[in-house]
């Protein structure tokens, strides 16, 4: 008599997304079913990480290869090598951060030391940092870090050179120009690729 339709009178399939004009929010309740994300909208366009890739390096060893601190960016011959790491971008307009630290000791910390970034053969840093020692023969953990477009979906091998600036034993993953920690003291590469 008041014109409503009770579930026994609804037919299966006939009440269609079509026929629901509006739902209030208190009818949804529980747990949503899975799904998994293909077809939702609205979601901000950048900002998501779309893969990390990373190294370590707990082998210690020495090297007295001078880096120039002078007003010229560093070359890819100064210093001594310490980590590589390669990645594969899957957009050439998505974003990479890169970040590496090297712990690393000398007997002179008088002296500034230099920590550079480079990408595959190029000559030219990418990024640099100067840095010093406390102490003599104290390990320190200097941090470089780079943020830039991929530009390829091929891949980038991304290296990281440090060295004294003068004439000094520098000591990578150790101290005392011996090895310590029993290979936990150890170099480190991290690179994200971020959607834009």
């Amino acid at each position: 008599p008041d014109g409503s339709v009770g579930t026994a009178k609804l037919v299966d399939a006939n009440v269609t997304d079509a026929k629901i004009a509006t739902m209030a929010a208190s009818k949804l309740t529980g747990a949503l079913p899975a799904i998994d994300g293909a077809a939702l909208t609205n979601l901000p366009a950048g900002g998501k990480i779309v893969q990390v890739v990373h190294a370590h390096l707990g082998t210690h060893f020495t090297s007295s290869t001078q880096m120039v601190d002078d007003n010229t960016i560093p070359t890819i011959t100064e210093g001594v090598e310490v980590i590589t790491l390669a990645i594969t971008p899957t957009s050439a307009t998505n974003k990479l951060l890169i970040r590496a630290s090297v712990p690393v000791a000398t007997g002179n910390r008088t002296l500034m030391h230099i920590m550079a970034l480079y990408v595959g053969a190029t000559s030219a840093a990418l990024s640099s940092r100067p840095f010093a020692l406390a102490n003599a023969d104290d390990p320190d953990g200097p941090v470089i870090e780079h943020y830039m477009t991929s530009g390829v979906t091929t891949e980038l091998t991304f290296r990281v050179r440090i060295g004294p600036v003068g004439s000094a034993t520098i000591t990578i993953n150790g101290h005392d120009s011996a090895a310590k920690m029993g290979g936990t003291m150890n170099t480190f590469m991290t690179i994200m690729e971020i959607a834009v």
